[in-house]
């Protein structure tokens, strides 16, 4: 039976791929035909998913190779074709590492470029700065420090360096690298949180009718089962990480929870964008405030990102003559709101 999650880490990775290859093109229709507009971010997701399509056929040739079983029960009786497995599998683990680490990257950038779009309030934007930066710099480092695990890089996918250190020699300068894994596993899950948290009290304070502001709330948290994936995926690499057999045991089941963490991230982010396409549902009215409109309500043309009059507001103050004037906090793209047609 374990034999076989490898097999189903393929169908798995291939079902997700493709359902976030379809969701994304929707977005991209949604974008073009619909609102006549793409930003950085569109494209940041666009690489997102050929990476993860990268990911799901190193997947595939890690199943080939033997990932999800040990290698003790492979049927070859040849040791060339043994060791010519082993070859593949190391070389394809080698490559997913720091694909993986770029995958989650561009899933995130994404995200945040995307929060920085429809973001007005100062401290706000620095939080959504100083998230890109941190995210940015931490992922950079986790892919150097996965290509140079091993002073000489193609140690780390060697044959005769991985087989030496089973008869006491060492044969390349590596070092051991689950520190940096569980590192980058416990910050990627810190991140994921963090860039579900960030714009949830600004949908809660959005002043639309409670239903639809739940609504929208449940759109951004559909993100959630990522960090879920990610918290199985950490409890399965710490039984990963114990002994070179379970590395070949549990090695499917690491890929399978990637899969997972990796697919949800693009969902969950190109959801929000399909709303001209469900038009009906969330309803079609542009304004939707409660109080005193805005002091400057009309669109910038020049912008990529069209913006509507529907606002997250941070908070009321007075006029010298008590009349309440509300600041603007966060503006809600015409990707969310509208169609082309209804942009004048």
């Amino acid at each position: 039976m374990k034999e076989n999650v490898g097999f189903v880490t393929v169908i798995v990775g291939l079902t997700l791929s493709s359902f976030s290859t379809i969701v994304v093109a929707l977005r991209f229709y949604c974008r073009y035909f619909l609102i006549g507009a793409f930003a950085i971010h569109d494209y940041v997701m666009l690489g997102a998913l050929f990476v993860t399509w990268g990911n799901t056929i190193l997947n595939y040739y890690q199943y080939y190779f033997g990932s999800g079983v040990r290698f003790s029960s492979l049927k070859e009786t040849n040791p060339a074709s043994v060791r010519a497995k082993l070859a593949g599998t190391l070389l394809t683990w080698y490559l997913y590492r720091f694909m993986y680490v770029i995958n989650l990257f561009l899933v995130k950038l994404s995200i945040l470029l995307f929060y920085r779009s429809i973001v007005t309030q100062v401290n706000f934007r620095r939080a959504i700065h100083a998230t890109i930066a941190f995210v940015s710099l931490y992922s950079g480092a986790m892919v150097i420090a996965t290509i140079f695990q091993c002073q000489r890089p193609s140690d780390a996918y060697s044959v005769k360096v991985f087989l030496g250190q089973f008869r006491g020699k060492f044969f390349g300068k590596c070092y051991n690298p689950n520190l940096a894994w569980f590192v980058q596993a416990g910050v990627n899950l810190f991140t994921d949180a963090v860039i579900i948290i960030l714009p949830i009290p600004c949908l809660l304070a959005l002043r639309i009718q409670l239903d639809r502001r739940l609504a929208l709330v449940g759109i951004f948290s559909v993100g959630i089962v990522a960090i879920i994936a990610s918290c199985i995926r950490v409890g399965i690499l710490a039984i990963w990480s114990k002994s070179a057999g379970n590395q070949s045991q549990y090695g499917a089941q690491l890929l399978l929870w990637g899969q997972v963490e990796v697919n949800s991230g693009i969902v969950s982010a190109s959801i929000p964008f399909l709303r001209p396409l469900f038009k009906r549902t969330f309803g079609s009215h542009k304004q939707e405030e409660l109080g005193p409109p805005l002091r400057s309500q009309v669109p910038n043309t020049n912008k990529a990102l069209e913006l509507s009059s529907m606002e997250i507001l941070s908070g009321p103050h007075n006029e010298p003559d008590g009349t309440p004037v509300w600041n603007p906090f966060i503006t809600v793209p015409e990707s969310l709101s509208s169609t082309r047609s209804s942009i004048h």
